[in-house]
């Protein structure tokens, strides 16, 4: 059949039909221009297949395959694009399968390029493209055992991309490939031809076959690596290596051997180079461009209790300290003078005490794992900050964190580790958290000032801009001395013509501590409000914000933010009362008889 006659959209129709895809899920086809002549893609949340075909696909696969060691094989056409659809459909029936088995891959992967001397930077970079090279391994391994038409198609499929790629690079430049493509591709009974496909593109086959039998290896073992590279296979060893292959609770530990193995070919390839050879594909390509599933890979890596060295430090921290907290509420009255109970802030949620039984106040999904020990979070709702008498103009206040990042406060760059930093990180999550849940964050403006031996100001940021004020956080700490610039409270506050709310964390022993006092003084008669938590230390500084009409309170450990509940009236309008959650239920008892 002249190949201008081939109907591929047909033949991509037919083979989809006998899997009744057609029917179930969308298909969308596009013919673009494709080095590799077809690709396809599933998406994982709509199921729905694209597929990407060169226009002149049927007429430049039969030129390509003239000449070529494999140009016997029949139906190239009709094999290529029955290999490139049941590819893409393996990957969520071989592997990774799912979400789990995916971080799993993708964390062992992470270790394995630290332990050939990546950065954390390079290991995000490459991770995803030796995860798909991980699960291309184990998915054309699987299938090409399973089904010679599938082997045959690959080899087409593996031509078509070294002779428009690998094959034509400098040597040495794509050395990566031929090793991961040699790895599978030697698993194949049958046509010597096929078997060497990648072997023909290499430069110095020599060292590179070794090096890709030890990444077979990685996966099925050292011994059947060897007989698969020497071609004496049995065919018990077949129904051996496909368990091997579809072993997933080993997945994770075999990632990391096989990221250590292919690491230092990759040492001089970026991302582009790489996505020009392994396209991202399923998983990995949402892992990087839907940041919906890059944050729900993350929260499993995280309850997994992996280091995620696949993920920006920054994400991780952000995502830890947003899933593990609780509530504090703020009261703020209308302009008509009303007081609903507006939920302000999200303190980290409740330790569950092991003395304690579990019961339904148990929140499952905030578990994490710490040193594989189960960490268990309650739903109570711990604290109430009242302020009575302050009608902000245009309803909700602005909110400010300011705060202590000296040396005193002791962090260590670890989340959730008790220190005073910690307890200011998850002071202002808590706050965003919250105003999140209750659908009102994106009316706010947000400051951050953070203080030691320098003060520095974020600049009022909108609800979109929040990423700045956590990336200060983490990125901003100092661990110098403790100085607040008085000057720089002045201009926030001068910057703000709508009055705000401040939230402040310090463990005191503020060098200035007359001009910082005087200056968050002129901040609260400018009509702002200041709420001081100090953090495992009582000072002299907190008392004179207090008797200048601030509120304060003492935190000797995140525990301690949880079990206070606080009614926190303003001086000038009532009293500060602050209580624990027995107190709490004696002052409902009082009122309950009052009312009787």
């Amino acid at each position: 059949m002249d190949p201008k006659d081939v109907n591929v959209e047909g033949l991509v129709r037919e083979h989809l039909e006998k899997k009744g895809w057609n029917i179930v899920y969308g298909l969308e086809i596009n013919r673009n221009r494709v080095e590799r002549l077809i690709d396809a893609s599933i998406n994982r949340r709509s199921w729905r297949i694209t597929i990407d075909i060169d226009p002149s696909y049927a007429e430049m696969q039969v030129k390509r395959l003239e000449g070529s060691g494999i140009g016997w094989i029949g139906e190239p056409i009709e094999k290529c694009i029955q290999h490139v659809l049941d590819h893409e459909y393996a990957h969520w029936e071989v592997c990774p399968a799912d979400l789990v088995y995916f971080e799993r891959i993708i964390s062992g992967v992470g270790k394995g390029l630290e332990d050939a001397g990546f950065t954390r930077e390079r290991i995000e970079e490459m991770a995803p493209y030796v995860t798909n090279m991980f699960n291309d391994v184990i998915v054309n391994s699987v299938q090409g055992l399973r089904s010679q038409r599938y082997a045959e198609g690959m080899a087409v499929m593996q031509y078509n991309t070294l002779s428009s790629g690998a094959g034509t690079a400098d040597p040495g430049e794509h050395d990566y490939y031929v090793i991961f493509a040699d790895s599978f591709m030697k698993l194949l009974k049958g046509n010597d031809s096929i078997r060497r496909i990648a072997e023909s593109y290499a430069g110095d086959y020599g060292s590179l076959g070794r090096v890709s039998q030890k990444l077979l290896g990685t996966i099925v073992g050292a011994r059947l690596a060897g007989k698969a590279f020497a071609d004496k296979l049995e065919n018990g060893d077949i129904s051996k290596i496909e368990i091997l292959m579809q072993d997933e609770a080993g997945w994770g530990k075999k990632a990391r051997e096989f990221a250590k193995i292919i690491g230092p070919h990759l040492r001089n390839v970026d991302a582009k180079s790489c996505a020009s050879l392994i396209p991202l594909k399923g998983m990995a390509k949402d892992f990087v461009k839907d940041g919906k599933f890059r944050k729900e890979v993350i929260e499993a890596g995280i309850k997994a209790g992996g280091n995620l060295l696949y993920a920006r430090e920054y994400e991780v921290f952000d995502e830890i300290y947003r899933k593990n907290a609780g509530e504090i509420g703020i009261r703020a009255p209308s302009a008509s003078g009303e007081t609903p109970r507006v939920t302000l802030f999200d303190m980290v949620q409740r330790r569950h005490d092991e003395d304690r039984p579990i019961d339904d106040k148990i929140d499952w999904e905030k578990t994490i794992f710490v040193n594989d020990s189960p960490m268990l979070f309650r739903k109570d709702a711990p604290y109430d900050i009242e302020l009575k008498g302050v009608s902000p103009s245009g309803g909700y206040r602005d909110l400010l964190f300011i705060i202590d990042c000296s040396g005193s406060m002791a962090w260590e760059n670890k989340p959730l580790d008790g220190s005073k930093y910690d307890i200011c990180i998850r002071v202002v999550y808590a706050c965003i958290n919250y105003l999140e849940s209750i659908q009102k964050a994106s009316f706010l403006n947000y400051g951050l000032v953070q203080f030691s031996r320098k003060t520095l100001w974020s600049g009022w940021n909108s609800y979109g801009n929040l990423p700045k004020l956590k990336h200060m956080l983490f990125e901003q700490y100092q661990g110098d001395t403790t100085r607040l610039d008085p000057g720089v409270i002045d201009s926030v506050s001068n910057s703000r013509r709508d009055k705000f709310l401040a939230i402040m964390v310090s463990d005191g022993a503020m060098e200035n501590r007359d001009s910082a006092a005087a200056a968050c003084r002129r901040m609260m008669k400018a009509g702002n409000d200041i709420v001081l938590f100090e953090a495992q230390s009582r000072d002299i500084f907190a008392d004179m914000i207090r008797k200048d009409g601030g509120v304060t309170v003492y935190v000797n450990n995140p525990k301690d933010l949880i079990k206070l509940s606080l009614d926190v009236v303003k001086s000038r309008y009532g009293v500060v009362k602050i209580g624990n959650e027995k107190d709490a239920e004696d002052k409902e008892s009082a009122q309950k008889k009052m009312r009787a």
